[in-house]
């Protein structure tokens, strides 16, 4: 019994500074939102001849600047980076416009200290009872059980562990170090499994350990779905080992749609702090959306409203498959100014969205989601925006999350340019086709990123509409992307050719 008690004991040490740690990650983000909010409103409040309040305001940013600092995630350090030279362009403007600032002293991020017990030093960290965690018998297990419906089934996020190759190249295994990969993070970090699934203890040291030993591969064959591996070497694992690693268990039982609902709207609602928590948001929530923002109550009404009757256009325009909201509600994010909207992109999703970009979707794991700058003069604007994301999310469903973003995103903008179609953007997308088609050194530019994102943008969106010229096509590409996992291989399979092939057609096409 002792020994036992020992055991867990150690288990619960190993991990609980990588859940200190990891907790913190949130914490750092809201002091960094923190600071860049203090300084928009420092600089509002200059504007308006309230020194006093700049100063305070100011000071506020840069102490929240200085907490964020403390042992920072190394994930952070772009957007600390960006708020720290915002900081400094902030201190001379405002010093210029007459608000009494202190010298500007340098505020220099230390780094996160890594829990020992999970670092990966080189030597492999192996279990007490000296066996080696075997991924067929521990690891795929786990992954089964907790990750399966999302990323195993499906890529959710674009994340895929179906088999061995996608685990190790999804970007989530830092082979040696548990401490530094993401698939542990997230777990120890309660974002991952969601719906308040909990990975235990001793499964969590059964993946660092892996991870920490080499993240070996003992299967049959590193392409098979993991339910179907064979082990090729190897005894039985030991009853220690097995106490360690995760029993095959059935899966967690399937959540209803309400159920799923109800974490969607909590995680949404997490979100929001995140990016601008100086702001207060409002809900409108129907049987498909639920909307939340900072816009007064009429704005949210039309943004529920447009958003219902969009769907419903997608749905008479593909009438043979399901309806574009059909496992719980989605959350649209509704923000009265650009600057918020460009703060959600900063905050929750890492990244610096386009300046003439005022609408996206993100097929997020677990929370799907469309965001929005509402202008309440633009009524038309809002309603092919909406039609677009909400059909971006809706095809990236359909592919069960294995269809690349480029594409999505393309469908997206057809679906929409074939819902509305005397709309002037709509008619600017195909204006600008052919200046794009001529702007590619490659054919498939398109698809690789070496291109701008707006011209990127206008040739998915040819491209994909290209496709849909043919609806069965279409159809066909993405549900066979869907039941293969992977979007080439589906294209080899309908069409013999790989997708940079179907992109130098489509171009000739064009070009005749």
């Amino acid at each position: 019994m002792c020994r036992v008690l020992a055991f867990v004991c150690a288990l619960l040490l190993l991990v609980l500074p990588s859940l200190a740690s990891a907790a913190s990650v949130a914490e750092q983000r809201r002091e960094l939102s923190r600071a860049s909010t203090s300084l928009r409103a420092a600089e509002r409040f200059a504007k308006a001849g309230r020194m006093e309040d700049a100063a305070a305001s100011f000071t506020e940013a840069q102490q929240a600047l200085t907490t964020a600092a403390d042992e920072l995630d190394e994930r952070l350090l772009n957007t600390f980076d960006r708020t720290k030279e915002k900081l400094a362009e902030s201190h001379a403007e405002l010093t210029k416009a007459g608000v009494k600032l202190p010298e500007l002293t340098d505020i220099a991020p230390t780094q996160a200290a890594v829990p020992p017990s999970l670092a990966g030093n080189g030597t492999p960290v192996t279990p007490a009872n000296g066996d080696t965690v075997s991924f067929v018998d521990h690891v795929v297990p786990i992954l089964n059980q907790h990750c399966g419906s999302c990323h195993v089934s499906r890529s959710q996020g674009g994340v895929s562990f179906a088999n061995y190759n996608k685990l190790k190249t999804s970007g989530q295994i830092e082979v040696g170090s548990g401490a530094e990969s993401g698939l542990i993070d997230v777990i120890v970090s309660g974002r991952m499994p969601p719906n308040g699934d909990v990975v235990s203890p001793a499964k969590v040291r059964t993946l660092v350990t892996w991870i920490n030993q080499g993240a070996k591969f003992d299967g049959d064959d590193a392409t098979k779905v993991l339910g179907q591996l064979t082990k090729t070497s190897g005894g039985a694992a030991t009853a220690d080992a097995m106490e360690a690693a995760a029993p095959a268990a059935e899966p967690a039982p399937k959540l209803s749609r309400g159920e799923i609902s109800a974490a969607r709207k909590e995680a949404s609602e997490g979100y929001w702090q995140l990016a601008i928590p100086d702001e207060e948001f409002s809900r409108r929530g129907g049987d498909d959306f639920l909307v939340l923002g900072n816009l007064p109550s009429a704005a949210l009404d039309k943004v529920l409203a447009s958003a219902d009757a969009q769907a419903e256009q997608i749905h008479k325009a593909f009438p043979k498959v399901d309806h574009p909201i059909n496992e719980a509600r989605v959350t649209i994010f509704a923000f009265a100014k650009r600057i918020d909207y460009s703060e959600f992109g900063t905050m929750v999703e890492n990244r610096q969205l386009p300046s003439d970009q005022f609408s996206h979707a993100k097929l997020d794991a677990t929370n799907p989601y469309v965001a929005i700058h509402y202008v309440d003069s633009q009524q038309s604007d809002m309603e092919r925006e909406l039609t677009k994301s909400i059909a971006t999310l809706w095809v990236a469903d359909r592919g069960k999350g294995h269809l690349p973003e480029w594409f999505t995103a393309g469908a997206g903008r057809a679906i929409a340019s074939r819902i509305h179609k005397t709309d002037p953007v709509v008619r600017e997308w195909k204006k600008n086709l052919p200046a794009a088609l001529a702007s590619q050194a490659r054919s498939n530019d398109f698809m690789t990123g070496k291109i701008a994102p707006e011209v990127a943008a206008t040739l998915a969106y040819g491209f994909t509409d290209a496709l849909l010229e043919k609806p069965g096509n279409f159809d066909r590409l993405v549900d066979t992307t869907a039941e293969l996992g992977d979007f080439e291989q589906a294209c080899m399979k309908l069409f013999e050719r790989t997708p940079a092939d179907l992109a130098k057609l489509w171009v000739e096409s064009e070009q005749r």
